[in-house]
């Protein structure tokens, strides 16, 4: 199944499928019930020293999706956190939307771990 990134103050429609939210915090200005959320898996949102180098410097992504691949690696909790997710998404049998909240649609960890995910083998279906 395709997995998607959506920014979440975009609607949520039904052709997102299963929709992951993929942040350490819960933006104040949404509501989590309209937002359509089926899961939350905060512990693959990177650091907040990561995630303020992209904010400060958005051209230098490539460093950034590496370094923030090293973390996912290194760290233990985000390395269990990125399995869950795996898992989570190996089990859909609809499309998968990663959603997160940063203002940049298309540099964002979001597209690393949709990167990551793209690489899994699928579920064997029965």
């Amino acid at each position: 199944m395709p997995i998607y990134c959506k920014r979440l103050h975009k609607k949520a429609d039904t052709d997102d499928g299963y929709r992951i939210f993929v942040e350490k915090e819960w933006p104040n200005e949404v509501e989590e019930v309209r937002a359509d959320i089926h899961e939350w898996v905060d512990g693959v949102a990177p650091s907040k020293e990561l995630q303020k180098a992209l904010e400060d410097e958005p051209k230098k992504f490539e460093s950034f999706k590496e370094a923030y691949k090293a973390e996912l690696e290194q760290d233990e909790l985000k390395r269990e956190e990125l399995q869950r997710l795996k898992e989570i998404v190996r089990m859909q049998d609809k499309d998968v939307t990663l959603v997160f909240s940063s203002e940049d649609v298309k540099r964002n960890h979001a597209w690393v771990l949709k990167e990551i995910l793209d690489q899994q083998p699928a579920h064997p279906r029965e």
